[in-house]
Order: structure tokens, then C-alpha cells, then sequence
């Protein structure tokens, strides 16, 4: 099978009906995720892992719904950035400056025909991109095998690190605690546990002391301390859907908690539907030029979404500027600033498949995630997906003559990609009156329903489920909302994570070669010109970054932090480096040979090599922090602006507190660990409701039992064992309560199990 067949086989795969219909699924959700501010297609698709795992859905079926998603998230985005001002994801935020004015003057159905025409363009446009290379890289890649996989994995590493953000340092610290928390379990060679502290006896006695207050017997039989278990949860290591729901649906939800406002306040469509069609048409240079932006930025890994859209921005008023026109109503309501941003948007998921397809290194958070619905069904991104003639048979349909061979795979994600961006085009057309009258909605209402469906999915997800899954849950969200605060790209961290598996099997099976001599020519270039770019890519990050400071002071906007108002980046910081010391230091007391390879190759060799770069980063960290006047990017703190602002306009801040709306959530996973998780559920929802939500009484109520009900049928699809927590411990003897135990335990909609 050649290329051409490849592609046509794909062709024919995809529009077979039921692929049909699991893209389309996949658009709806993406649509519904797109509407909720801050959400995006990272938290959609960590959740979609579950729903995949749970019903054990097949391939086909999988990367459909997941290519849907992807496809349409960048467009349906588009809503919350227009028609309140708050950006839909990381990738939108450009689009808020002039599309949020049109609305205002009555021209949200303009701004938005505009911004879904050149999203569809540029998607199209995107994936047009992606096949051609694709097309021309199959019989590249197979060159490409361990040690230089391993050094592109390196290269993502430091490529991520120096374009995540202003920071470089903020940058390569994120992805590292990434790779910290992806290394965190049993390792792939000999199954030794890292870093979970059980080579710490004074962690079991301090599990043991505790267990006299907080026994473990509260949510299970065993009698053991919570610290004690809480290890034993983490020795299976975490999932991506873990990660990308703590990193990126709690802290999202803590903000819009805190600001209490409506998703989208009052959402006026006014008219300019056709007006906007023409816009676009009018300026599809504009957009032709813009989307082939977003394709190049969606190329560089871990790049994406976080800039693509400013880069377009700037873009579109520099060729409005070299056109000699008038360049003062961008940022007051000028379409071209929306149709510029909006192609460049969509393009970049193209652009991002490259990199993940070919060498398995994400073009951006949501690209992480998706290299975990592959693994999810044994697809390795790189050489094996431009296979053309081993054929994959679990991929094949019911009555399908298709062989499916990787290429084939690779060609089929490509034209999903293409259809999903058609449909999710045509269904914001269609759906753009109802959704604009949801967002009418107050969020408070909604954030019970979200917390319920994301603390059964990191409870169904993981793979011992216990209440352990909520407090990790918890634990990361929590430092999630930290980066958040403190500036530091979360998308960083995320990729960090995914590549730390792959990139520790590498650099084994490298290590391996090179000590056994089985090392060819091409190997050897290639680890030579990878270690070239990565030492090139370095460099120039540094004078970048410089550069960037630099400016940055002579432009007077320099940052001023008082003592006390660093105390909380102190702190972090000195937590950043305690995770990298026991990165560093702990693989020493693990009894294992750290520098003898080849056949001594073990699982602590790759953390501890990796807390040699990182440790004395966090130390350099710390220090500039302390002890530099001249800081500037490390003392970025979100909460010290707001204030700062506050204070500068004569107003408090009108957004709730902080650890007020984190405290919320812990509150939920402390009420499953006393009451349960369905009764915990119960009292959590209504005690939120009726404190944030402005509905009457009665509305909340209906709310709340709504969301007990949400639970219930989720847990009567999966069919778990939900937590019990102290219930079972304070009456787990009466046996008149054996029938109430057992449905607060399974659940279902329809009588007691």
C-alpha cells in the first residue's frame, strides 16, 4: 500500500456511517465545552478518556470523537470571547479585543459569522498543510529510531520550556514538575516505586500517628493510615485525564467561582450575519496570510495555542498598516482584528498534529492529552503510524473491506480533522440563538454540575478507584491554581507529563544500544545535529528572554513587590525546589547503581539525571526571588495585580476570595471522606447553590437534586462502588441500614441493587 491508497483508505474509513456519527458526537461536545469560559478542549478531552476507558470504546470510535472535539473547541470558543469579552480558551484572547466592542454596538452576529467563516477557512487550510507533510514524511521517519527519539524528546522539552512564556526559567521549572509528577509510580524496568515516600519510615510512623485521628477505615476496611494508602494509590502512577482536569478544569472553575457573574451576561446576537460572510471575503488575504501563521506556530511543540492568536493580531494590523489604511479602531471594534486571529486559531491544530504524529512530541496542551486516547488503544505516535503495510486489525469495522495500516490511521485523523471543522462550522451557525441565550446563565449554577461530572471522572479514571482519587485531585488542582496565579504555563506542565513515559522507555532502550554497540552511522548524526538545534534552540531562548527583559524595564512597566507581597512566591518557590531536591536526592537512597548503564540500567537513573538539570534551576529560581532587585518575571502574582489595580481605581476587588473558592472544593473532598460521595454530593451542592447562586430558594434546591440525580445515572452507567466514607464506619454494623448502605454504595436509578 502506497501513500495514495493510504489516503483514500482513510477517505472511505471516515465515511462510513457510524464514524460519522462518533465525529459528530465529538463536535457537540467540543461546542458545549466551548461556551464555558476557560474549560476548552483539554478538560473535554480528559474527560472523553474516560468515557473511552469506561465503555471500552473502539478506535475508530475514539479518535473520531476525540479529532471532533479538537476540531471544533477553537471555533465554538469563539462565543464566551465575543458576547461577554472573556476569552473561551488561551487561543481566543486576541479575539476579545475587537469582538467583545462589536457586540457592543448591536454586531455580535457580525463578529461571530466573521470568526466561524475563518476558523472554517483556516481549518480547512490547516489540514490541507498536515497532508502534504505528512504525505512527504512517511518515508522519512522511519530513520528516526530510539536514541534520536529520545533526543527529540529532549528538544520538545527545551523547545516547550523557553516558548511557554515570557519566563524561560518559569518555562523549563513547569514542564519539569510535569515530567516529576509523570515519573511519579513504578517504574517500566524493574517496577520500583518513585517518589511516593515509601522509603520513608518516618512517613508509615507519621501515617500511624494520624490514624488515631484520621483512620483510613473512614472510606475502607483497611485499617491502615490515610498517608499510607494515599502511597499505595500512587504506585499505579496517574493518568492524563488526572492531570489535564487538576491543571485545567479546577483552576478555571475557582476563578469563575470567585468573579459570580453569568458566562456570558446580557448576549445580544443584534444582526450582520451575511455582512460578516462578506467581511471575510473582503479580507481573505488577511485570513489566507493568518492561517498560515497558525499552521507554522502550531508546528513548534508546545507553542500553540498560548500566542498564535497575538501573533495573528499583530499580523493583521501590520498588512492593514502596510496597506496604508487606518489602523485606530482595532481594539474599538474593527472585524478585520477578529478575522485575523479567528484563521490563524484553527489552523494551528493542523499545525500541532505535526509534531504529535511525527515524532510523538504534542504541538500543545490539547495535543497532549490526545497522545493519551492513543495510547489508550496501544498507538504509538511516531514511525509505527506511517506504517503501510502491517495491517491493524482492531481497527477494522463490521463488514468493512478497509485495511487499516498506520498511514492509513494518520491519513483518517487528518480527514476527521477536516470534517470535524465543517460540521462544528455549520452547527454554530445553526446553534448560535440557543447558545447565546445559555450563557445567559449564571455560572455558580452550573459549577455543581461540572464538579460532579469531574470528580466521578478522576474517580472512575483511576486505577485503583478509591477516595485517594479526590485527594490527588485536590492536591493538583491546587497547584494548578498556583500557576495560575504565578504566571507559569500550565500547557508546559501538561506536556511535561506526557512525555515523561515515553522519554524514560527511550532513553533506556538508548542507553542499552549504546552500551551494547549497536549504534549505527545515522544514529549517531542525527543524536549530533538534535543535540546541535537543542544547544541552538537554548541559546537563543536566553538572548530572547534577555532581550525581552530588557525591554520590558526601559518601557517603565516594571513590577514592585513588597516583602510581604513576595511572601507567597517565597513560598512557592521553595516548594518548586523541595520537589526537585527529592528529584535529585531521593534516587540515592534507593539502593540503585545511578551512572553504570547497559545491562545496570534501572529506574532510577532517568530521575535522577533529570533533578541534575532541574534542581539547581529551582535553587537559581529562589535565589533571583530573594535576592535579585532587579527581578521581574518571577515575581508575576495575579492576586498582588488585582489589588494593586484595586487600589489604584479607589475600589475593592470585587472578586471573591481565593482560598474562599479553592476551600469549596476541599470542603466536597472532606464531606465524601465524613459522609460519602453521595450524600457528600447532596449537602455540597446545595450549600453552594444557595450561597452563590442568585436563583430563589426553590430553583436551587430543584438544582441540587438535579445534580444528586446527575450522579446517580452516571454511577448507574459505569457501575462503581462509590465511596461510603464514614457512613460505613458508623453504621456499617446496623442491619437495618444494610439496604441504604448498599444504594448510597451502587447506586441506580431504578430500585435497590
Amino acid at each position: 500500500m502506497d501513500v495514495l491508497q493510504s489516503l483514500l483508505s482513510a477517505f472511505a474509513l471516515i465515511l462510513q456511517p457510524g464514524v460519522l456519527m462518533y465525529v459528530f458526537f465529538g463536535v457537540l461536545m467540543g461546542i458545549a465545552l466551548g461556551i464555558l469560559p476557560g474549560l476548552g478542549g483539554i478538560a473535554g478531552m480528559s474527560i472523553l478518556i474516560v468515557v473511552l476507558t469506561q465503555f471500552q470504546a473502539e478506535p475508530v470510535a475514539g479518535i473520531a470523537m476525540a479529532i471532533g472535539m479538537i476540531a471544533v473547541v477553537p471555533t465554538s470558543d469563539t462565543f464566551a470571547s465575543v458576547l461577554l469579552g472573556i476569552p473561551g480558551s488561551s487561543a481566543s484572547q486576541a479575539t476579545v479585543l475587537d469582538g467583545f466592542p462589536l457586540a457592543k454596538q448591536g454586531k455580535a452576529a457580525q463578529a461571530l459569522s466573521s470568526a466561524f467563516v475563518s476558523s472554517l477557512f483556516g481549518g480547512v487550510l490547516g489540514v490541507i498543510v498536515l497532508t502534504v507533510i505528512l504525505a512527504f514524511a512517511a518515508s522519512i521517519i522511519i530513520y528516526i529510531r530510539t536514541p534520536a527519539q529520545f533526543m527529540l524528546a529532549v528538544f520538545g522539552i527545551a523547545l516547550i520550556g523557553i516558548l511557554s512564556g515570557r519566563s524561560l526559567l518559569k518555562g523549563f521549572l513547569a514542564a519539569g514538575m510535569g515530567l516529576f509528577v509523570g515519573l511519579m509510580g513504578s517504574g517500566s524496568l524493574d517496577g520500583f516505586v518513585r517518589f511516593t515516600g515509601k522509603e520513608y519510615d518516618w512517613l508509615v510512623g507519621l501515617s500511624d500517628w494520624t490514624a488515631q485521628f484520621f483512620p483510613h477505615s473512614l472510606s475502607a476496611k483497611n485499617p491502615n493510615g490515610f498517608i499510607e494508602e494515599w502511597q499505595k494509590y500512587l504506585r499505579s502512577g496517574l493518568g492524563v485525564a488526572m492531570i489535564g482536569l487538576s491543571m485545567f478544569a479546577i483552576p478555571e472553575i475557582v476563578d469563575l467561582l470567585r468573579q459570580n457573574r453569568s458566562i456570558a451576561g446580557e448576549a445580544k446576537l443584534g444582526y450582520g450575519w451575511r455582512q460578516g460572510f462578506l467581511d471575510w471575503w473582503n479580507n481573505k488575504l488577511i485570513s489566507l496570510w493568518n492561517a498560515f501563521v497558525g499552521v507554522l506556530v502550531g508546528i513548534v511543540p508546545g507553542l500553540g495555542g498560548s500566542v498564535v492568536d497575538w501573533i495573528a493580531y499583530g499580523q493583521t494590523k501590520a498588512i492593514v498598516a502596510a496597506r496604508g489604511e487606518d489602523v485606530t479602531g482595532f481594539g474599538k471594534g474593527d472585524i478585520r482584528g477578529v478575522i485575523g486571529p479567528e484563521s490563524a486559531n484553527n489552523a494551528k491544530e493542523g499545525g500541532g498534529l505535526v509534531p504529535t504524529l511525527l515524532l510523538g512530541l504534542p504541538g500543545s496542551g490539547s495535543m497532549a492529552v490526545f497522545l493519551g486516547i492513543l495510547s489508550i488503544f496501544s498507538i504509538e505516535a511516531g514511525p509505527p503510524m506511517f506504517d503501510m503495510i502491517k495491517p491493524l486489525d482492531e481497527f477494522n469495522l463490521p463488514g468493512s473491506t478497509i485495511v487499516v495500516t498506520g498511514m492509513v490511521v494518520t491519513f483518517f485523523i487528518a480527514w476527521t480533522l477536516m470534517l470535524g471543522n465543517v460540521m462544528g462550522t455549520a452547527l454554530c451557525f445553526g446553534l448560535s440563538a440557543p447558545i447565546a441565550r445559555l450563557t445567559k446563565i449564571p455560572f455558580p449554577t452550573l459549577a455543581p454540575f461540572l464538579l460532579v461530572i469531574i470528580f466521578f471522572a478522576v474517580f472512575k479514571v483511576s486505577k485503583s478507584a478509591s477516595f485517594y482519587s479526590f485527594l490527588t485531585l485536590l492536591t493538583l488542582g491546587g497547584l494548578g491554581v498556583l500557576l495560575r496565579r504565578f504566571k507559569w504555563s500550565r500547557p508546559a506542565f501538561l506536556i511535561g507529563f506526557v512525555l515523561a513515559a515515553p522519554m524514560e522507555t527511550k532513553f533506556n532502550w538508548a542507553s542499552q544500544r549504546i552500551a551494547r554497540g549497536n549504534m549505527e552511522t545515522i544514529d549517531w548524526i542525527l543524536m549530533s545535529v538534535i543535540m546541535v538545534l537543542i544547544a541552538l534552540v537554548i541559546v537563543y531562548g536566553v538572548i530572547v528572554n534577555r532581550s525581552e527583559n530588557r525591554l520590558h524595564r526601559e518601557s517603565g512597566l516594571t513590577i514592585t513587590r513588597t516583602w510581604r507581597e513576595r511572601l507567597p512566591i517565597v513560598a512557592f518557590m521553595v516548594v518548586v525546589v523541595l520537589i526537585f531536591a527529592y528529584m535529585l536526592f531521593g534516587p540515592v537512597t534507593w539502593g540503585k547503581k545511578l551512572y553504570d548503564f547497559g545491562s545496570n540500567i534501572n529506574d532510577a537513573q532517568m530521575p535522577h539525571f533529570l533533578g541534575l538539570v532541574f534542581f539547581p534551576l529551582a535553587l537559581l529560581g529562589l535565589f533571583r526571588v530573594l535576592f535579585n532587585p532587579r527581578e521581574q518575571e518571577l515575581l508575576e502574582d495575579e492576586e498582588a495585580d488585582a489589588r494593586a489595580l484595586s487600589a489604584a481605581h479607589g475600589q475593592p476587588d470585587g472578586r471573591r476570595s481565593l482560598l474562599l473558592a479553592v476551600g469549596w472544593i476541599a470542603g466536597y473532598v472532606v464531606t465524601i471522606a465524613v459522609l460519602g460521595h453521595l450524600i457528600a454530593t447532596a449537602v455540597f451542592c446545595t450549600a453552594l447553590l444557595v450561597s452563590y447562586s442568585p436563583l430563589k430558594l426553590w430553583w436551587n434546591l430543584m438544582l441540587a437534586g438535579a445534580c444528586v440525580l446527575l450522579l446517580i445515572v452516571l454511577a448507574d452507567l459505569v457501575n462503581p462502588s462509590l465511596t461510603l466514607g464514614g457512613v460505613k464506619r458508623l453504621f456499617g454494623e446496623v442491619e437495618l441500614l444494610d439496604p441504604v448502605l448498599k444504594y448510597l454504595k451502587k447506586p441506580q436509578m431504578f430500585g435497590v441493587p
